[in-house]
């Protein structure tokens, strides 16, 4: 069955003016999320391009060739400042345009002027640039393990793939000074082709928008919003998934010494900023395979797996020393008139427990989060024995998995 264009085009054109509206809708329903407008714009500047670059034969060259194509670019050019504004990037709404604002000389400049192939090759040749752009956007974001965007990676690549197969066909698109490329039988599956690409297109890209929310609301749920630190629950959740089978494995209780003393002498403020900065001394004096989380108030934990007590007590004395050295440097500006320091003969610090085990009894039969409950509890009595024997230090207890029930 031979497919004829003219028949398609104007299906497909209509289909993706409902597209735009959907996009709309989409961004009206998200407003928080401004990059859709950037996109909506983009489908109805590729839709009334294309519709102008169809229906040549009935409007005037200038309307067709120069507006038409030029709204062609417009639509591609603001596809990559959306990605780029949806990732946290200036638009760089220029550079996108930049092909759009240059094409009419393309069409007023021999041979270009002259020759519908030429024009043809300028035309896919700045979308390949903008599409391959907007590519590369896409892949050089941490989001890229969405599923949605993976979709949206694949469709554009194709799309680059297509527009890299029509370079060498630019000789058959012309005949003499029209075009044949919407009104050939053999060019009949392009309209297919196109509006494949749109329906998916504009789902994958409401779609990205909705992942990317609905991965943030998972992480406020398991964020602590003042340290960047897991909270109690996504420490349970990470620390369970994280807890090895088999090998060592160490916890860590901390608690920061005189922590009242400073909301009470200098305010939440200085309080929420003491425990900003313990939190990025836990970060780095842990390894990237440590969990550490807060768990309310100025109770930290950490799990650490792989280390045994000696490796663990290591860890928990470098933690310990790290934040007292910070707090040395910190406290001029923290309290510059010096109501913390009154009748303490140190700058804040904190305790530490630790508990560890060189076996962890881990197997079908043994659930991981009692064993984890288990060790944060002994982890916790240690800290307790830090704070009796002076604060300040670190105090470490074997665990032992076959008497886990014993520790309450």
């Amino acid at each position: 069955m031979i497919l004829d264009p003219t028949a398609l085009w104007p299906l497909v054109l209509l289909i993706a003016c409902l597209l735009g509206a959907t996009m709309i809708l989409a961004w009206w329903l998200t407003p928080g999320e401004p990059a859709l407008g950037i996109w909506t714009l983009a489908v109805f500047s590729i839709t009334l391009g294309l519709t102008f670059v169809v229906a040549r034969p009935l409007l005037p060259e200038l309307v067709s060739i120069l507006l038409g194509n030029g709204l062609l670019l417009a639509g591609y050019g603001m596809l990559w400042s959306g990605m780029r504004l949806f990732d946290g990037r200036p638009m760089r709404l220029g550079w996108a345009l930049l092909p759009m604002l240059v094409w009419p000389i393309f069409c007023l400049v021999p041979p270009f002027s002259e020759s519908v192939p030429l024009r043809y090759l300028a035309v896919s040749f700045f979308i390949v640039i903008l599409l391959g752009l907007t590519l590369r956007q896409l892949w050089r974001n941490p989001a890229a393990a969405l599923p949605a965007r993976q979709v949206v990676r694949l469709l554009i690549l194709g799309m680059v793939v297509i527009a890299l197969l029509r370079l060498p066909l630019a000789g058959e698109v012309g005949s003499g000074d029209r075009i044949v490329l919407f009104t050939a039988p053999q060019f009949g599956w392009l309209p297919m082709f196109t509006l494949g690409v749109a329906i998916v297109m504009t789902f994958a890209l409401v779609i990205m928008v909705r992942e990317r929310a609905e991965m943030a609301f998972r992480s406020a749920s398991v964020l602590d919003e003042l340290t960047g630190l897991l909270n109690r629950r996504g420490f349970l959740q990470e620390a369970v998934r994280t807890f090895p089978a088999q090998g060592p494995v160490g916890v860590l209780m901390m608690d920061l010494d005189g922590f009242k003393q400073v909301n009470d002498r200098l305010g939440h403020a200085s309080g929420d900023r003491v425990l900003i900065i313990f939190a990025r001394v836990l970060r780095e004096n842990l390894r990237q395979l440590d969990v550490p989380g807060r768990l309310g108030g100025e109770e930290f934990v950490a799990l650490l797996p792989g280390m045994g007590l000696g490796d663990a007590g290591r860890a928990a004395d470098r933690v310990r020393r790290a934040f007292l050295d910070t707090m040395q440097a910190e406290l001029a500006e923290l309290d510059p008139g010096g109501l913390l320091r009154a009748g303490r003969a140190q700058p804040m610090s904190v305790s530490i427990g630790v508990s560890a085990t060189d076996r962890p009894a881990a197997g079908p039969d043994v659930p991981l989060e009692p064993l984890l409950q288990a060790m944060i509890a002994l982890a916790d009595r240690e800290l307790y024995r830090a704070k009796d024997n002076g604060r300040n230090r670190v105090e470490l207890a074997v665990f032992d998995p076959r008497r886990a029930d014993s520790v309450a």
